[in-house]
């Protein structure tokens, strides 16, 4: 194996099988049974959110860990209920002197 190719392999083991790893073992993903392979999908979906908007807020914020997080910031979120049933999920967070916001908006399938 070339140098080029043994860096490309452990750039790899770094950055994307760490959070695949965190999220299967230690997020509880690895066994979760739900009846149906599309709620199952659902679920693996918010659960990567859920991670993906961890390490972003980290990173916006330098905080390491969720508690030492909840110390030094204060979190605003609100939810806006859509006419043609969708959602709109705003989340507002200020620490020290950076604010940081989020805008989800959900809409539902129009092609099924």
């Amino acid at each position: 194996m070339s140098g080029v190719a043994h860096a490309a392999f452990k750039l790899r083991a770094e950055v994307v099988e760490r959070g695949f790893a965190l999220l299967l073992d230690r997020g509880g993903m690895r066994r979760a049974w739900l009846r149906r392979p599309k709620n199952l999908h659902k679920r693996y979906l918010i659960h990567v959110a859920g991670y993906n908007l961890g390490l972003i807020m980290r990173l916006l914020t330098g905080w390491g860990t969720p508690r030492g997080f909840q110390e030094g910031v204060s979190a605003s979120h609100a939810a806006v209920a859509m006419s043609n049933g969708g959602l709109v999920v705003i989340l507002i967070v200020i620490a020290g002197d950076q604010t940081a916001a989020a805008a989800v908006s959900i809409e539902p399938d129009r092609f099924s």
